[in-house]
């Protein structure tokens, strides 16, 4: 049985000199094997010319049973001591438009983002920080 509660934090980047984007309503899950543990989804966004704003996503669930994932348990005496390392991803998918013209001229751009991540289950937090490398 798994439980989460955490905050995922996006850090978003205009570098238009003259151009406000819009971010369409995004869905962010958090996978463990392929399996949906955690599912929030984010509404629309709208960000001014050439700032940088980091966008909160309140991630929650509670008691999600685990059964039938490819993950074996190996328990023995380290493990119980130091914890169990448990391998997650953050998957999520960003649409945005820049209106070129008020509405007549648009232009989107989509990207797909999964983050590798490895939580500790003894100190209940992430291993190593999520660097930009480590997401394809």
């Amino acid at each position: 049985m798994m439980t989460i509660n955490c905050t995922v934090k996006i850090e978003f980047n205009n570098t238009s000199k003259y151009l406000k984007v819009h971010l369409d309503p995004f869905q962010i899950q958090v996978l463990y094997s392929d399996l949906p543990v955690a599912t929030n989804e984010r509404g629309g966004y709208r960000q001014r010319r050439k700032s940088r704003n980091i966008i909160p996503v309140q991630m929650q669930a509670s008691m999600v049973p685990l059964y039938g994932a490819a993950f074996e348990v190996d328990i023995n005496e380290e493990t119980i001591m130091g914890g169990l390392d448990v391998p997650l991803q953050i998957s999520t998918s960003f649409c945005s438009r820049y209106y070129i013209a008020s509405t007549m001229i648009t232009s989107t751009f989509c990207a797909n983002m999964i983050c590798n991540i490895t939580a500790n289950t003894k100190t209940l937090a992430l291993l190593h920080p999520i660097n930009p490398a480590s997401c394809f």
